[in-house]
C-alpha cells in the first residue's frame, strides 16, 4: 500500500511537471529570441522598437499587472507571440508555476524592449525549471 502511495505522488509530480510546460515556453521564448533585433527603448523610438514593461528578479508579476499591453506587444511579432503569450497565461493557471507570479518585489514599470523582456521571461521560467 505504501509502494502505491508512494508511486502515486511521483506520478503526481512528474505530470505536474509535465503540465506546467516550462521546457516548451523556454524553447519558444529561445525561438523568438533569435528572430528579434535589439532596439534601444526610449521616448524617440518607444513606437518602431517594441517596448514592455520588464518584471524584476526573474519574476513575472509584470505580466499580470501589464496583460493587455503584453497581449498586444507580443502579437506584434506574429503567431509565435501570440503562442508565447497564451503560454504564459496557462503557466499563471498552473499552481506549480504560481511561484512565477507571485512575487514580493514590485514591477519595475520602466520599458525595455523585446529582448530584454523575453530575456527576463526566459530566466523566470529556467528558475522554476530548476527548483
Amino acid at each position: 500500500m505504501l509502494l502505491y502511495i508512494l508511486f502515486s505522488c511521483l506520478l503526481l509530480v512528474v505530470q505536474a511537471r509535465t503540465i506546467c510546460r516550462v521546457r516548451e515556453t523556454i524553447d519558444l521564448t529561445n525561438t523568438l529570441l533569435g528572430k528579434l533585433e535589439d532596439c534601444e527603448c526610449n521616448e524617440t523610438n518607444h513606437n518602431s522598437c517594441i517596448c514592455l514593461p520588464i518584471p524584476n528578479n526573474a519574476c513575472l508579476t509584470c505580466f499580470e499587472k501589464h496583460n493587455e499591453e503584453i497581449e498586444e506587444k507580443l502579437s506584434t511579432i506574429g503567431s509565435e507571440g501570440r503562442r508565447l503569450y497564451r503560454s504564459l497565461q496557462q503557466l499563471q493557471n498552473w499552481k506549480l508555476c504560481a511561484p512565477l507570479f507571485t512575487c514580493t518585489e514590485t514591477c519595475d514599470a520602466s520599458p525595455g524592449n523585446m529582448m530584454t523582456f523575453l530575456t527576463s521571461v526566459r530566466a523566470a521560467l529556467q528558475k522554476l525549471q530548476h527548483q
